[in-house]
């Protein structure tokens, strides 16, 4: 379990991002958006405004939501609402700006006891947090509880590796493992291990992140974005060729399935924005539907 350290940073976060409001700015262009993961995440939290009578919402509900709708893991949906927030896209509503629900003292006692039962918390963040949570609505305050308990289990959550390294309790800690981190991802792109150093790569985003390293995450965020356009670009050139030995064998059936997946590897890394990759994607697609009609 994480020590205070781990868990006032954890705090700091939660304080300053998922404790307020936001409103959610609609904008007809993306294109500024260069992670997948960030457009995925804005679906969701204009779902979230769309489905509601509220102009705004919990950065903790739309952590929940966006967990629970793309499938994707909390890294990722962290890295998407960072990008939203980066570009504006999210903007921050105070508490105090909005009326308060009434409460009664029961669910004031309850309030007190789920923040008690959080890891490594002083009396005194333990009141400053059940003040705040005391302002929120029912549905926001369960989403802000779940978001803090899945937050503390990323931000305390030992990253195992061969050198099996403990918890991170400082910035100078933080920097350190991300080096090492990414020594052992490049050690795993040597050995052709591509997915494995892209999740490498992933855990020492989440660190860059939970210490505020802003430059070293979007280092770590470009790095994972190049690695996996050039993993996709391998996979498509296999699936090609594969589809190519199947045509020349007669075997139809299996090429339009290798020409298919190869066309999907093209639309990921179109994407991952590499625009040029829409002809390929129409190029691959209409000859899996060339031997489509051959099989």
């Amino acid at each position: 379990m994480a020590g205070n350290s781990d868990f006032r940073s954890l705090i700091f976060c939660i304080k300053s991002d998922i404790i307020n409001r936001y409103n959610l700015i609609k904008i007809k262009c993306l294109k500024i958006l260069k992670n997948p993961h960030s457009k995925d995440v804005l679906k969701v939290a204009n779902t979230l405004v769309t489905d509601s009578d509220k102009k705004y919402f919990f950065i903790a509900t739309l952590l929940v939501e966006a967990t629970d709708k793309t499938g994707k893991k909390k890294e990722e949906i962290f890295m998407g609402i960072k990008e939203l927030r980066d570009t504006n896209i999210l903007t921050p509503i105070e508490i105090a700006a909005i009326e308060k629900p009434p409460i009664t003292q029961q669910e004031l006692d309850l309030i007190r006891q789920q923040v008690c039962d959080l890891p490594g918390l002083s009396e005194e963040e333990i009141d400053e947090i059940a003040n705040n949570l005391a302002q929120m609505g029912p549905a926001e305050r369960e989403a802000y509880l779940a978001s803090c308990r899945e937050r503390a289990e990323v931000v305390s959550a030992p990253i195992k590796t061969k050198s099996e390294t403990g918890l991170i309790d400082s910035e100078k800690t933080a920097k350190k493992e991300i080096k090492n981190l990414k020594k052992l991802a490049n050690t795993a792109l040597k050995s052709k291990n591509t997915q494995k150093a892209i999740e490498i790569y992933k855990n020492a985003a989440v660190i860059a992140t939970n210490w505020d390293l802003t430059k070293a995450f979007e280092e770590l965020e470009d790095i994972i974005r190049l690695t996996t356009i050039n993993d996709l670009k391998a996979k498509m050139k296999v699936f090609e060729s594969e589809a190519k030995v199947a045509a020349k064998g007669g075997d139809y059936s299996e090429a339009t399935q290798r020409y298919s997946l190869a066309a999907r590897a093209a639309s990921e890394i179109f994407k991952l924005g590499i625009t040029e990759m829409t002809k390929e994607v129409k190029r691959l697609t209409n000859k899996s539907k060339e031997y489509e009609r051959l099989s």
